[in-house]
């Protein structure tokens, strides 16, 4: 008969988060925060996009409302295509990497507060 403890490993086998302290994947390596994102920037700006263009083809504005389907089918597809491009980009690199990238660019720019030391020099005694 299995130990308690043998059961309680089978159990959990392949089923515990690696790190408890990262907030945990959903579809291809983005976490819900990095999809969150991505969704709601690319279904407005996919909305906003063909609203213009299929009220300036049709000078019509319930044709315009054909607007928020595509801007929904375009903005899935845009979190397929960007999930696959920033799952390549986020390999073999530590967690929150290119968050402090981005938050280094915007410091260097001048655009953000930042609180990491990125200064470059040498110390002397």
């Amino acid at each position: 008969m299995n130990q308690p403890s043998e059961i309680i490993d089978e159990v959990n086998e392949g089923h515990t988060a690696e790190l408890v302290c990262n907030e945990p994947l959903l579809y291809k390596g983005l976490t819900t925060t990095e999809l969150t994102s991505i969704a709601v920037v690319a279904f407005f700006a996919w909305a906003i996009g063909s609203f213009i263009l299929i009220f300036s083809i049709s000078g019509s504005l319930i044709n315009a409302i054909m607007a928020l389907p595509v801007g929904l089918i375009m903005s899935i597809v845009t979190v397929v295509v960007l999930a696959g491009v920033i799952q390549r980009l986020k390999r073999n690199k530590p967690d929150g990497h290119y968050e402090q990238l981005i938050v280094i660019y915007l410091k260097r720019n001048k655009l953000a507060k930042n609180h990491l030391i990125i200064e470059d020099q040498k110390w002397g005694l």
